[in-house]
């Protein structure tokens, strides 16, 4: 089944430290997606809270956060809801970094300087049942 942005109404988490990479991903979402409930949290104690309060489609949340990395709640997540799509989102770039991402559990994987032009490529891509890691041809698995 091909999901087109805009064809679901969809319930995403954005956990990030910054408020305006959190707005900016809520704003690029919503052009995709006009009638998808976001919710932003700023940390990673945060999003574990916010799991348990709605069934969520999709988690986007960084690594470097406070309290509660990404790789840590991504952990704790896949306990609950192992079958959540978790897009990680970090500063660092490359293939190590995506491997890493992929061995903690997480669906897909972007460096913060891809996301204006894979974002919703990557949504897309989740929705579908399948994961994301551009950087990884062998990761490119049925979640």
């Amino acid at each position: 089944m091909d999901m087109k942005a805009g064809s679901l109404p969809l319930n995403i988490l954005i956990a990030d430290d910054h408020e305006l990479m959190r707005n900016s991903l809520e704003r690029v979402i919503h052009q995709a997606w006009p009638s998808a409930y976001i919710e932003l949290v700023g940390n990673g104690r945060h999003l574990l809270d916010s799991i348990k309060t709605r069934e969520w489609d999709i988690i986007i949340t960084d690594n470097a956060m406070p309290e509660i990395t990404g790789i840590q709640a991504i952990a704790e997540i896949r306990k609950h809801s192992p079958h959540i799509p978790i897009l990680l989102i970090s500063i660092n770039s490359g293939d190590v970094y995506a491997a890493h991402a992929y061995s903690a559990g997480a669906s897909a994987y972007l460096a913060k300087d891809k996301l204006q032009d894979r974002l919703i490529e990557a949504i897309d891509t989740l929705l579908n049942g399948n994961n994301y890691f551009p950087e990884l041809n062998w990761a490119t698995k049925n979640t």
